[in-house]
């Protein structure tokens, strides 16, 4: 679980500030340099770029400062497990992303949680925190010689999924899926296999499952009824699906909730 310490958004500090912290700052700290930053390490000073990222684990010596203006926006956090290993985030070391600005975002997210610091607030801290990592994590692992291009397929791919998922009674063809991104068959497959790590036939055949699964809860609903309401248009393959994913038929979970 994450613990926040402390936050800032987009903070200025005197021109050419030096910040020297010997045994670090006790926690861990993500920093984004809106500004150019010398840093020190491994011993010697590196020139981290505008809009660079730094996460330092705890007790790790921190000393950077700005050759001109200082902005910068960070969080001061506690966690309980090694999760930069499973995000594969790297630690200690200057490293770079193809959206700063909204990573940025969920900084200043962050920072209103810290203030507001309302009902459920650890929970909400941790879930915000959580959340940023995640967002780090595909923005990383999504680098290549076509960046930009990458990043707004996937904004324009998390939309078409969106249009999936919440209209699941439509008869979806391979066709009429690719035609939402004006694209072949075989391309929109490849890159949407590459941003989600599956089919779009898997993700509606999950989906419909989970609407049907709720529906039968209600009894005034037919279980023919539920198919067509969860976008199966045969009776057969529903029971098959549902069976599958499940271990019984719609009529035996139905009676095991009852």
């Amino acid at each position: 679980m994450f613990s926040l310490n402390y936050c800032g958004y987009n903070i200025s500090n005197k021109d050419k500030d030096r910040i020297d912290r010997p045994v670090g700052s006790g926690d861990y700290d993500l920093i984004y340099f809106i500004t150019p930053m010398n840093v020190h390490l491994d011993g010697r000073f590196q020139t981290a770029g505008e809009h660079s990222f730094l996460l330092y684990t705890p007790k790790h010596y921190q000393l950077y400062q700005a050759p001109g203006k200082f902005k910068n926006s960070f969080v001061h956090f506690d966690c309980d497990t090694d999760f930069y290993k499973e995000l594969k985030i790297p630690v200690n070391s200057i490293f770079q992303l193809p959206d700063p600005p909204e990573i940025n975002e969920l900084i200043k997210n962050i920072e209103i949680e810290y203030y507001i610091h309302g009902n459920y607030y650890e929970q909400t801290a941790d879930a915000l925190i959580n959340l940023l990592f995640i967002h780090i994590n595909r923005q990383l692992h999504h680098k290549g010689k076509s960046d930009r291009l990458l990043s707004t397929q996937l904004e324009r791919f998390k939309k078409i999924r969106i249009e999936l998922l919440t209209n699941l009674e439509k008869e979806w063809t391979a066709d009429s899926i690719a035609a939402l991104a004006n694209m072949s068959k075989s391309q929109f497959y490849n890159y949407y296999n590459t941003f989600f790590h599956r089919s779009p036939k898997a993700d509606l055949i999950e989906a419909r499952l989970g609407r049907a699964k709720y529906l039968l809860t209600n009894a005034a609903l037919q279980v023919s009824q539920i198919a067509e309401l969860s976008g199966f248009t045969n009776n057969y393959h529903f029971i098959r699906y549902f069976r599958k994913c499940f271990g019984c038929t719609p009529g035996q979970f139905r009676k095991k909730k009852g």
